[in-house]
């Protein structure tokens, strides 16, 4: 992506010539970043850059995408900057959640991992992940709530201890094994050998189950939030300290990526992205073509709000359209969640 022409595929729009020519040069100064003060200097310049791609009207699928270059780049330089030379070709750094999705706009909590061979003792391995995790967080990435993070023991093995895990969270399916199963999905390389993670795919995919009863339980958790929307359409706003706003991420934007993920998983789809998970769930059958094309713009809108609005926007300080976009998208949502309840018999769960 260091060249114009490479990125068009991604944004046509003649208008945005001069953000593709200086998308160039931002990652041209990640790449040549010769210590971690200067990569990131850069990194620190994603916010502007990304707010300005928005207010041209860049669709935030497309922003994500290259976000996740932008990402690949600066993990590639981070680890070749703390890492030993000789340990590049024998360990491989994963990233997760939205980030291994392509669909990070703004940045979000650190989601990684970490894979290495039986040439890399992992003693020798946990200071790099510190320090890692400790640059990632002084570059704005911040630290990950629920501890997903390469940091942690969990979450950096040797290729024969993730298998292992996958195992275990597999066969002993409890509500949090689920969701790490879950998480570890959307996995991606972000620098290190790819090998490794293809190995571990390879085993992942000959060990998922073929119960349906499996599936239904991973799906369970898109219908733990209530749709912010009620009857005639009126939107179910916060009371207290966010009084007026309405929870978008658990709400309406978590539904859809987590069910179309179960969706995908039962379907073994390999590609994280979740607007190529809908397109390959429509291409099965699985969802039919038109509420499939509806889902990629719902997800898209609900996107590019979050981006601007935050997590909790408040319906009453949207334009008029915007509101009622974002009205005909929650009641979008709740379809999903009863197509998902159908698909899964999740009622028989209850």
């Amino acid at each position: 992506m260091s060249d114009p022409e490479d990125l068009a595929p991604i944004v046509a729009q003649p208008a945005i010539l001069d953000e593709i020519l200086s998308r160039s040069h931002h990652k041209r100064r990640i790449r040549q970043a010769a210590s971690l003060e200067e990569l990131t200097d850069a990194v620190r310049l994603h916010p502007q850059w990304v707010q300005s791609l928005i207010s041209k009207g860049v669709k935030i699928r497309y922003i994500g995408r290259v976000m996740l270059e932008l990402d690949r780049q600066v993990f590639q330089q981070a680890t070749r900057l703390l890492a030993r030379p000789e340990w590049l070709e024998h360990l491989c750094v994963l990233v997760m959640g939205s980030e291994g999705r392509g669909e990070q706009v703004i940045k979000n909590d650190q989601d990684n991992a970490l894979i290495i061979d039986e040439a890399l003792p992992m003693s020798e391995v946990r200071a790099f992940c510190q320090a890692l995790s400790a640059a990632l967080s002084h570059m704005d990435y911040p630290a990950c709530a629920g501890n997903v993070m390469l940091c942690n023991p969990q979450w950096a093995q040797s290729l024969d201890g993730w298998k292992k895990t996958l195992l275990t969270w597999i066969h002993d399916p409890t509500p949090t094994h689920l969701m790490w199963l879950a998480i570890a999905y959307d996995a991606r390389v972000v620098a290190g050998r790819k090998r490794l993670f293809g190995e571990l795919r390879e085993f992942f995919w000959a060990h998922l189950p073929d119960d349906p009863a499996f599936y239904a339980h991973l799906a369970r958790p898109a219908l733990a939030f209530k749709t912010p929307l009620g009857l005639f359409k009126r939107f179910i706003l916060a009371k207290g300290a966010r009084a007026g706003e309405i929870d978008l991420k658990k709400g309406g934007i978590f539904p859809i990526v987590h069910g179309v993920r179960v969706l995908a998983m039962e379907q073994r789809l390999q590609d994280p992205n979740t607007v190529r998970r809908i397109r390959g769930l429509t291409r099965r059958g699985v969802l039919e073509r038109q509420f499939g094309e509806d889902l990629v713009e719902v997800f898209d809108f609900l996107a590019a709000l979050r981006a601007r609005a935050g997590d909790h926007p408040a319906p009453a300080r949207l334009m008029r359209l915007e509101r009622e976009s974002l009205r005909d998208c929650l009641h979008e949502v709740e379809r999903f969640k009863r197509i998902l309840t159908h698909h899964f018999r999740l009622r028989e769960l209850q």
